[in-house]
């Protein structure tokens, strides 16, 4: 049984835990140890029992620091063999002491044996490697080798209290490789986006531009992405012509996550020129969910849809030349026919003396119509052949010097009698004297029956039309053909002058090839004149012709009148 004296001692020098402050009980121990030396004659036999008692104390507390130590080294060894990093500890030479087994992996090389107190830089150095150890470099700051079979290692090593070094090794070759790969990765991605030959961007919500590739600043007008950032406030106000495209645009982005192939008109936003574009469009989220901003490309297809626009102009005025044609064949069959049956009837009768031998003034009337008919059958056989000529660009001129004021005159009273015939007053207001033209004389002649005959056929009865003539202030022979006739449309205005097309002929007669003022301008532009039709419906139509002043000959007549 342990003596009461050296017991109270233990207790007092025992901590919470059961770890015995050694030093404490030293001190008690001392202490006693003093006073035992007054009473040492009367206490040698209690003194030999605590010195035995003491020894097993000893042996108690070296038992339980083994334990402690081992413990310890357990929870050491533990933890660094759960490292992935391999972990090594050196002394001050950097011979090695101690390691983990994911050091001997990174360092299983051939011939290179692991054992305490190995002289591992030295050794790495000897077997080809590295300086694994990264002594030149100061502590706590990372070094990185590779190894010969490609790897690539990380060391960083930090000093310990007693003078040695505690070493940490990763390796970092797929970390490597994968930065590596990242960074093609973006170079690729750099110079997709950069040269791309359509434009490529991203925006905000809100309208900002974020991103712009080199072919979508191009497309704005822009020398740089910078220029072109800094220039664009709200793109649904700025770039679209429509502004609500913008709206639609969103919400279809809202609805679907994406746009495709969305066609709208733009203004190219330095120059404010206005092109039409293709867009497609998609969202970028973030991890919950919310919008981040848009992404998407735009390409210009102004060349297309300039082409589509041609192209529906080109039909329509294909379907309209169709249509024009179609309705001139089947004028042409009437007009074609009428005469011919006139010409055949009448000569039938002739031929046949239907009246007997003795009808002669009846024949000679029938004569008369079939001369008449014929005269108008080659009037419109001559229409299409002129047409012809001009489209084949092969209508001859044969320029001379002509009178106008004859010509006029005399155009005038070959349409005479179809005025009469048709109850219309036909006057010419032409001055004493009229400069003379050069031109040729058949083609001038053609051109004024044309417009009078056109005058006297959409006048009604009662009507009046009138002949206009003089030099204009600025030179030019100026002939004015008025009449108070049912007057053009708008619509048939715009296509006044297109071959193979008439008036409204709901609102006159259908007579003629359409082919009149398609000849007439044709003529008037070949001797280098203008021809201009002005009209109001139920009013009447002025047309007026002008030739060049450089086609007018003054002969030794009176001054003429100028007409303004």
């Amino acid at each position: 049984m342990m003596h009461p004296r050296l017991a109270q001692h233990l207790a007092a020098a025992t901590a919470a835990d059961g770890e015995i402050d050694v030093a404490r009980l030293m001190a008690f121990l001392e202490r006693d140890y003093q006073d035992a030396d007054l009473a040492r004659n009367s206490a040698d036999r209690g003194l030999s029992l605590m010195a035995e008692e003491l020894t097993e104390l000893n042996r108690q507390i070296a038992a339980q620091a083994e334990l402690r130590i081992n413990r310890s080294e357990a929870r050491f060894r533990d933890a660094i063999e759960s490292m992935s990093d391999g972990f090594a500890i050196f002394d001050a030479q950097w011979k090695l002491l101690a390691w983990n087994t994911a050091f001997e992996w990174i360092f299983a090389f051939p011939d290179l044996v692991l054992q305490p107190g190995l002289d591992f830089g030295a050794t790495c150095l000897r077997k080809g490697l590295a300086d694994a150890i990264g002594r030149d470099r100061a502590p706590g700051e990372h070094a990185q080798f590779e190894t010969e079979d490609g790897r690539t290692l990380q060391v960083l090593h930090r000093e310990t209290a007693e003078g040695g070094y505690v070493s940490v090794y990763r390796d970092i070759t797929a970390l490597i490789q994968t930065q590596r790969a990242l960074a093609e990765a973006e170079r690729e991605h750099a110079s997709l986006f950069e040269n791309a030959a359509i434009g490529i961007y991203r925006s905000s919500p809100d309208g900002r531009q974020l991103r712009a590739n080199a072919a979508l600043v191009d497309l704005n007008g822009y020398a740089s992405e910078a220029e072109m950032l800094a220039s664009v406030g709200d793109i649904g106000r700025e770039w679209y012509v429509d502004p609500e495209r913008r709206a639609e645009f969103q919400r279809r982005l809202e609805r679907d996550g994406f746009v495709i192939n969305m066609e709208s008109e733009i203004y190219r936003h330095k120059s404010r020129e206005r092109i039409w574009i293709a867009e497609a469009a998609w969202l970028v989220r973030d991890a919950l969910g919310r919008v981040k901003y848009y992404e998407g490309t735009v390409e210009e297809i102004t060349t297309r849809k300039q082409a589509e626009a041609a192209l529906m102009m080109a039909k329509e005025a294909a379907e309209a030349a169709s249509r024009a044609k179609s309705d001139f064949l089947a004028n042409m069959s009437h007009e074609l026919r009428t005469p011919l049956n006139a010409i055949l009837g009448f000569s039938e009768v002739i031929r046949d003396r239907v009246f007997g031998e003795t009808a002669i003034e009846r024949y000679a009337s029938y004569a008369a119509n079939i001369h008449a008919s014929g005269s108008h059958l080659l009037a419109v056989i001559n229409d299409i052949l002129d047409m012809a000529k001009i489209e084949a660009g092969r209508l001859d001129m044969r320029e001379e010097v002509v009178s106008p004021r004859a010509e006029i005159a005399t155009c005038v009273t070959l349409v005479e009698p179809r005025a009469a015939a048709g109850r219309i007053e036909l006057t010419a207001a032409l001055p004493p004297h009229l400069p003379a033209l050069f031109a040729d004389a058949k083609q001038f002649r053609q051109i004024l029956l044309n417009l009078l005959a056109n005058a006297v056929k959409f006048t009604p009865p009662g009507g009046r039309v009138w002949v206009e003539a003089g030099v204009a202030a600025a030179g030019q022979l100026r002939i004015r053909i008025h009449d108070t006739g049912i007057g053009i449309t708008p619509k048939d205005m715009a296509r006044l002058f297109e071959p193979f097309r008439q008036g409204d002929a709901s609102r006159a007669h259908n007579e003629g090839t359409g082919l009149g003022l398609a000849i007439s301008r044709r003529l008037v532009e070949q001797h280098d004149g203008r021809i201009a039709v002005d009209s109001t419906v139920g009013k009447g139509t002025v047309v007026t012709l002008e030739f060049p002043a450089r086609r007018l000959i003054e002969e030794d007549e009176p001054a003429a009148v100028n007409m303004r």
